[in-house]
Order: structure tokens, then C-alpha cells, then sequence
């Protein structure tokens, strides 16, 4: 399966970056023809201790204050998708983690879009936030949306990265940046990072061209970098003296005890890097 997504689920957090995580959704929405769900959390605080007619007023506050948040995500809407894009809004209540999982869960979406904080990306702390919940947890492709500026210049993608390792999870990340590649008319920078002092650079290189080769048929516009040092921080450097639009990048998922983690390399990518990324997890399929 190619990656062309066609239910794309939007999570607004109402914060200033939900502007970009709407453009964004408009962007990949318009070009693959995409059905949007719209998906706001409210977690209204619930006192310890009510009347039976005190909860109830509560209850009629909250609904209200629920048909009035799906307005107001309605006119926002309207105002990025116009009558190109078709669109739904739904506003869960209860915990926001809880709300979007579930939400996650029964609509098996092909894409997820949600915004991260902060100048320089997700906070360093972001344990229990929505965001890193989503990333965490979520089986499907996400994109990342970086802070609060517009989508890439001219409305479009014109250079995506692809850090690759040479595993099966770069090969379907750099299949999915063909489709991204060839649906926007963009170009893919093919970026392998090895430790310092690592011999024979050139045979490495020459080794990454021809496993490009082999998955890049007929050839699009692609180009091989071998770069020396930390893999994230090289990833990050590449992408700034590039001005890569999107990274696309795979998120693997471990269990650490009880709780799922993501591996070093692709955390660091998302909080620190200069531009939005999109996750890509193992059992995504692209031809």
C-alpha cells in the first residue's frame, strides 16, 4: 500500500500552533484527497463533592461549553479547508490522553496530524502531555507538526529528508518519501550517518548509493550523503543547511518496563529539529 492517505485525523489543541496543524492537514488533505476528522479533547475539572442538582447544572455547562468549542473549531476549519476539503469536528470529553487514543483506536486513521510546543520543538518534559502520548502509542503514520509557522513555502513540499540506516523500516521510509516525493514534485536528500573515525568512507558511500538504487526504481530526484558523528545532531545540521521541509523518519517502539519508548535518535529529531516530521512506524507498507 502506497502512502496516499485517506482519513487523515487532525488533533487541535486550540494552542497558537493549531493554525500550522490545520495548513498542514489542508496540505496533505488536498493533494491526496483526503477525508478530515477534526478532533478537540476537553477535560472540564469535575469537584470531588456535588449535589445531585449541582451536577447537573455542571453537566449543562459542559455541553455548552462543548457545541461552543465545536463551533468555534468549525470557523477555524472553514477558514483553512474552505469547500475544497471534507472535513468533520468532533470535541471528546474527558482526559485529553484517553479521548484521542480511543478516538485513535476506532478510526484507524492514515494519517495522524497534531502540532508540537514550544520554540525548539515538544518540551523537554512532555510525560503525561497528548502529543508525546500520541507519538508514543500510536501504530499509525504521524506527522509532527513543528511550532507555529506556516506550511513549507509556495503551499507545497520541495525538499523532504530521509535518514536511512539500512534497515526494512529506512527502506519503507524511503518508499513513502517517493510517494511524498512524486505527489508533490519534491526532492528527497538521502542522509546515512556513521560514528566518527568509521574506515573506508568512501565504500560506505558507495554502499548507500546502491541500496538507494535498489528501492528507487524508476529513479526520482535523489541525492546520497554520508555524514560522520551523533546520528540525531547530524540529522538536525543537515536539515538546517538544507532547509528540508519534512523529515521523514522511523519511530521505532520499545517497552521499557511498562511504559512504550521511542529510540533516542528519532526523539531527539522531533524535539530539537528545525522542521516538521513525519513518523513512520515498522509495519507501514508502501509500494
Amino acid at each position: 500500500m502506497a502512502f496516499a492517505p485517506k482519513t487523515i485525523l487532525c488533533l487541535l489543541d486550540l494552542s497558537p500552533a493549531s493554525a500550522s496543524v490545520l495548513q498542514w492537514t489542508a496540505l496533505f488533505a488536498e493533494k491526496f484527497g483526503a477525508e478530515v476528522q477534526i478532533l478537540h479533547a476537553m477535560w472540564p475539572p469535575v469537584p470531588r463533592e456535588v449535589s445531585e442538582a449541582e451536577g447537573e447544572q455542571l453537566q449543562g455547562e459542559y455541553e455548552e461549553r462543548r457545541v461552543e468549542l465545536g463551533r468555534s473549531i468549525r470557523a477555524q476549519a472553514e477558514g483553512v479547508f474552505g469547500n475544497r476539503i471534507r472535513y468533520q469536528v468532533a470535541v471528546g470529553v474527558g482526559h485529553p490522553v484517553k479521548v484521542v487514543l480511543d478516538f485513535v483506536g476506532q478510526l484507524h486513521p492514515d494519517l495522524i496530524v497534531l502540532g508540537s510546543h514550544g520554540h525548539d520543538g515538544m518540551a523537554r518534559s512532555l510525560l503525561g502531555s497528548v502529543a508525546e502520548n500520541v507519538v508514543r502509542e500510536s501504530a499509525f503514520p504521524t506527522l509532527v507538526v513543528k511550532g507555529t509557522g506556516p506550511v513549507p513555502s509556495q503551499g507545497t513540499l520541495q525538499t523532504l529528508l530521509c535518514p536511512v540506516d539500512l534497515t526494512n523500516l529506512a527502506t519503507q521510509c524511503l518508499e513513502a518519501s517517493l510517494d511524498l516525493a512524486r505527489a508533490f514534485g519534491a526532492r528527497i536528500d538521502v542522509l546515512r550517518v556513521l560514528p566518527e573515525g568509521t574506515a573506508d568512507a568512501e565504500n560506505e558511500l558507495n554502499m548507500l548509493r546502491q541500496w538507494v538504487g535498489e528501492v528507487v526504481r524508476p529513479r526520482s530526484p535523489v541525492s546520497e550523503t554520508l555524514r560522520m558523528g551523533e546520528t540525531a545532531e547530524q540529522i538536525i545540521v543537515f536539515a538546517r543547511q538544507h532547509a528540508a521541509d519534512l523529515v521523514v523518519v522511523g519511530a521505532e517502539r520499545r517497552k521499557f518496563l511498562e511504559f512504550t519508548v521511542m529510540g533516542r535518535t528519532t526523539e531527539r529529531v522531533v524535539r530539537h529539529g528545525p522542521c516538521s516530521v513525519l513518523l513512520l512506524r515498522l509495519d507501514f507498507q508502501s509500494n
